[in-house]
């Protein structure tokens, strides 16, 4: 055993338009421990938004973890189990000689925090029953419906034994026993400063 708490997260993107209004939303499970996140971005693609999930997910992460990491993105977990980032960063974010990859900033973003912490990419088919990738999908497609209103960020945690270790419930942001939902809303979510994305 290497001594890292194990930690599950499933991710997915949407976005209207592609390029368009576009979100993301997160799960993270740590035993008993539940935690969701979403965010919405007035312009970016979808891929991008597929992106930004795994990157919020491992971001919302205290402490160095082991982590399994599902989503239903070809386009992220081919990359990322295949190491074709690392090649195109050692390529100076090159494909080939003529074309370029594309979102080198998420990217360089995600491979540094796989180097934070040990993370196992997993695919799965979306829209086929999965409970968590079916709630992924609901707060990424919510989230960027209120890119034209209220960019809102959800956390929610369930209960969990009274025996899990306070090293653990800090793996997941801090947490603490008898906390049962957390909302709260970017001071800058409001339609005319919500994010705009790179295409």
């Amino acid at each position: 055993m290497d001594g890292l708490t194990r930690v599950t997260i499933h991710t997915d993107g949407a976005c209207t338009g592609n390029p368009g209004p576009g979100g993301y939303g997160v799960i993270l499970r740590l035993g008993s421990y539940r935690r969701e996140l979403s965010a919405g971005y007035r312009l970016t693609t979808n891929n991008r938004m597929e992106l930004q999930a795994a990157i919020g997910g491992l971001q919302a992460l205290t402490r160095r973890c082991h982590v399994l990491l599902y989503s239903d993105s070809k386009y992220l977990v081919a990359a990322m189990t295949e190491g074709w980032p690392r090649r195109w960063e050692a390529k100076g974010w090159k494909r080939s000689l003529k074309k370029a990859a594309a979102n080198p900033d998420l990217w360089t973003v995600l491979l540094r925090l796989c180097d934070e912490h040990e993370v196992e990419f997993a695919w799965v088919k979306g829209h086929a029953g999965d409970p968590d990738n079916e709630r992924c999908d609901r707060m990424a497609v919510l989230a960027s419906r209120q890119t034209s209103s209220t960019t809102r960020v959800m956390a929610r945690l369930l209960p969990h034994p009274s025996s899990t270790k306070g090293a653990s419930r800090r793996a997941l942001g801090g947490y603490y026993c008898g906390l049962r939902y957390l909302a709260y809303e970017r001071l800058d979510a409001m339609y005319n400063n919500a994010p705009v994305d790179r295409l």
